[in-house]
């Protein structure tokens, strides 16, 4: 079992295709096609790099060039206003992004006075409220306890105490709450919005499905069916369950292909694990980086080419604003294609810091076979910053 803030990593993926369709029992796919890092992930892995070395990395710009990186990745109307406005500008929100990406300070904080204050600092960028600081320190500070040997007991009378919060509700009262706020929207959008993005709530709805729960997956998945703000409810509680429990490397493995090699290069530093980045490509492009490069077939001119490659254009329902690396497979002597092939390599061994996304050249338009491909293409296989399609993996394998 691992424990570290790869459980609220994981929390996030499973929910975030919940989002906005709440299951309706507890049994679902943990992981989905539709899975994926959101901005919960991305800004947790901004306050590890920050608290991995503080007297170098300002939290507020470490918050703003990860959501650089990443910027389809969901953020909340009030971080956009931070972004906008830039490094410090607090614009007093009351909602649960603060909370959401606190589990690093929990995990390496030295005491519970030191992990209250550092919580409350990277909170104080984005989300100044009263509510979104007390909910970040509940939730770093049920880490920082559970992680260093107090029972369920001592958690909830401590966070109960310290923050005025009521965790004797049963879970099944909470869901009821949530729903029923789901169903006012329309009635009543703001209450029903604050119920279900609010800091206050998101902590304690997340810390009594922690509380409620029998081990990280029973965690996770209790957060998600309670029908609310699905990612960060699964975030705040998977991170406090990781801490108390651990979490099965079996369901880390699966969900290694959501997560992008430098967000996990800062996750192993945190949790001191060795993780490695999946070969395959992340099925949401929306959440892929801005410096991912997409490498795919077209004719001579580019006027036609695999889906791929026009899934990097940005149109009127796509801002993806990826750059595609078209490999021409059509109207050209293949001598000249090999040449291209030749310095797309060079490009993926020289450029490490890129990754590329290499899908079907020339096999769904019937230009090359698959044992062709393979020929063609099998460097990629060794190098770790070119990621492939399932199809091909399977194809190689």
């Amino acid at each position: 079992m691992i424990k570290g803030i790869i459980g609220a990593v994981i929390g996030d993926i499973a929910g975030s295709s919940r989002e906005s369709k709440p299951v309706s029992r507890k049994t679902f796919k943990l992981f989905t096609k539709e899975s994926s890092v959101t901005d919960d992930t991305a800004l947790t892995v901004a306050v590890a790099e920050w608290m991995l070395d503080r007297q170098g990395v300002d939290v507020a710009q470490s918050l703003i060039k990860w959501a650089t990186e990443y910027p389809h990745a969901g953020y909340g109307s009030s971080f956009k206003r931070f972004l906008a406005n830039g490094s410090h500008m607090t614009p007093g929100s009351t909602h649960n992004g603060a909370v959401m990406r606190v589990s690093p300070v929990g995990y390496l904080a030295s005491s519970i006075e030191e992990c209250l204050e550092l919580a409350r600092e990277s909170a104080l960028p984005s989300h100044d409220s009263p509510q979104a600081i007390a909910g970040a320190q509940a939730a770093a500070a049920a880490i920082f306890m559970a992680r260093t040997g107090k029972d369920k007991q001592e958690i909830r009378e401590y966070l109960e105490r310290t923050f005025g919060y009521n965790l004797h509700r049963s879970y099944d009262q909470v869901r009821e709450e949530v729903l029923h706020a789901r169903a006012c929207r329309d009635t009543d959008y703001e209450a029903s919005h604050e119920r279900i993005v609010g800091a206050e709530p998101a902590v304690q709805d997340a810390l009594i499905a922690f509380l409620e729960g029998t081990d990280y997956e029973d965690v996770i998945r209790k957060a998600i069916y309670l029908g609310g703000d699905a990612d960060t409810e699964a975030a705040i509680a998977g991170g406090v369950a990781a801490a108390y429990y651990g979490v099965p490397e079996e369901i880390i493995q699966q969900a290694l292909v959501y997560i992008p090699s430098d967000m996990l290069a800062v996750i192993n530093k945190v949790d001191g694990t060795s993780w490695q980045p999946s070969k395959l490509i992340p099925p949401k492009s929306s959440r892929w980086s801005i410096h991912d490069v997409i490498i795919c077939g077209c004719n001579a001119d580019e006027t036609d080419g695999e889906r791929a490659f026009h899934l990097t254009r940005p149109s009127r329902y796509r801002r993806h604003h990826n750059e595609g690396y078209p490999i021409h497979i059509s109207g050209l002597e293949m001598e000249k294609t090999l040449d291209q092939i030749w310095v797309l390599r060079r490009k993926c061994e020289d450029y490490k810091h890129i990754r590329w996304h290499l899908h079907e050249v020339g096999i769904e338009s019937g230009v090359f076979t698959v044992e062709q491909f393979r020929e063609l293409f099998g460097w990629a296989l060794e190098l770790d910053n070119v990621l492939v399609t399932p199809t091909l993996l399977n194809n190689w394998n």
